[in-house]
């Protein structure tokens, strides 16, 4: 996974054991319709998956369970109130050598008032 920045600036691919493919976007009328975003981690952040209010799959990046195939994976579920939207990620990089492999990932969230 690669970041666009707040600077339109990207982050950078350098594991070429790793390629990144794609560069991903929020469908346009996704990030109001956010309700909820699984992560799947182990040793690093591996997929994203983000679901609407009835928890129809809206949007994924990475993997899952199935395709990662590695047996200590985990996952954990971030609920985003109807007053709230996902204005921004951060990470910290898995390990300097590794520009696409994040730990620690926190969702910046905005409250409508």
């Amino acid at each position: 996974m690669n970041f666009v920045l707040s600077n339109t600036d990207r982050s950078q691919q350098r594991d070429p054991k790793n390629p990144t493919y794609f560069s991903h976007m929020f469908p346009v009328d996704a990030v109001d319709r956010i309700r909820s975003v699984n992560i799947l981690f182990n040793d690093a952040v591996r997929g994203l998956h983000f679901f609407d209010k009835d928890s129809k799959l809206l949007f994924k990046i990475g993997y899952n369970k199935v395709n990662l195939g590695i047996v200590d994976t985990f996952d954990q579920t971030i609920i985003i109130a109807e007053d709230e939207r996902i204005v921004g990620i951060r990470a910290k990089l898995h390990a300097p050598a590794w520009q696409s492999i994040y730990t620690d990932l926190q969702f910046i969230l905005a409250k409508f008032v």
